[in-house]
């Protein structure tokens, strides 16, 4: 896709991590499955390492301000890609799995 970037097609990657939200059939209601059959209570691993997660609106909204500044011709956006969060700077990933939830 970056490759691909020139004066006729004018492209960027946006490239996303974990994706959580309304009506998403996988990442939490695997989680509440999970959650449900118990199987939450195993890890692999020190759970030190971080991982982000963004909500599927603020994914929306990426795509739409990228797809808006490649049409208007800004600068430093064509040919780029684009790291998206929702700003927490990650967290650890059964922390995140579990949130919410006493164990």
């Amino acid at each position: 896709t970056l490759a691909a970037n020139s004066v006729k097609l004018r492209t960027a990657a946006i490239r996303v991590p974990g994706l959580y939200g309304e009506g998403d059939p996988y990442m939490i209601l695997g989680m509440l499955e999970q959650l449900k059959k118990g199987q939450n209570k195993f890890q692999v691993g020190d759970n030190k390492t971080n991982k982000e997660f963004v909500y599927a609106d603020s994914c929306v909204l990426a795509h739409i301000l990228a797809a808006k500044a490649l049409l208007e011709g800004r600068e430093g956006v064509g040919g780029e890609g684009f790291l998206i969060s929702d700003g927490e700077g990650g967290v650890p990933m059964y922390g995140f799995l579990r949130k919410g939830v006493s164990t």
